[in-house]
């Protein structure tokens, strides 16, 4: 999307705490970006590579960085003029090690951008596991880490070879030890883009039994503090992408026939 890669990076140079540095990741797209290198080169550090998904990406921009924050973008998303130096201000004051903003939806249909919906996330404060592992509404665009906690921890990067909740994995592992810090301000705008429930429902459901197969693998103990019912609903998701998959692969289904075993599964 190199039209929009110009919007978002954008609103990265239109911000009033200026940023030590952008760094655009090509996740092998074979899109021309030509004119974006003749506008944007000198402002932002560009790094092609072999097309690995939206982990690979970030991960490769967190090995690239080199200032004391870190904080990402998707080329969809848009950044607020002000939401650096307000994030970054909070998290100063107060030493926080990590924090998250609110954001608006907005619709990608509108010539204006309308805003569709405001989420606040005030109350997603402070210690998150496991509460995050029920309802997490964390918007990646509206992250920022210290860099020093990613470049001492390996460990803590967006999880590759996972199709869904990349960055939801990224998340649990830091919330698992570290407090965040929630600024209820919205400072982010997220596009919002596709409209077919099943594809939300599917992807939920095989995020949710990545996540718990994997919190499973590295911390085993922190799994317990989920409640029985909480366990059995992961265990479920499995099940249920286990089924959907076996269905998916051996019959010629229609779109419609997914959708609904998805919700069902899901609900």
């Amino acid at each position: 999307g190199v039209e929009w890669l110009c919007e978002a990076v954008e609103s990265v140079l239109r911000q009033t705490l200026p940023v030590q540095e952008i760094i655009v990741v090509n996740d092998g797209s074979p899109e021309d970006v030509s004119g974006f290198l003749r506008k944007y080169g000198s402002s932002v550090a560009y790094r092609e590579k072999a097309n690995g998904g939206p982990a690979a990406a970030r991960n490769t921009g967190i090995e690239i960085a080199v200032g004391d924050y870190v904080a990402f973008l998707d080329s969809d998303d848009l950044w607020m003029p002000d939401k650096n130096e307000k994030q970054l201000s909070a998290m100063e004051r107060c030493g926080a090690s990590w924090s998250h903003t609110g954001y608006e939806l907005f619709d990608t249909e509108s010539a204006a951008y309308e805003t569709v919906r405001t989420v606040s996330i005030g109350d997603f404060d402070g210690k998150l596991f496991p509460r995050m592992m029920y309802s997490n509404p964390l918007a990646t665009p509206s992250v920022m880490v210290r860099a020093s906690l990613l470049r001492e921890d390996r460990d803590l990067r967006f999880g590759e070879g996972m199709r869904y909740g990349q960055d939801q994995y990224l998340w649990m592992r830091l919330a698992l030890g570290r407090p965040i810090l929630a600024i209820d301000e919205p400072l982010v705008k997220v596009r919002m883009r596709g409209k077919n429930a099943s594809l939300r429902a599917r992807a939920q459901i095989k995020a949710k039994a990545l996540l718990y197969e994997r919190l499973s693998s590295f911390a085993p103990d922190r799994s317990a503090e989920l409640s029985s019912s909480a366990r059995f609903g992961f265990r479920w998701c499995a099940v249920g992408e286990g089924l959907l998959d076996r269905f998916d692969s051996g019959h010629t289904a229609r779109d419609n026939v997914i959708e609904w075993m998805s919700r069902f599964f899901y609900v």
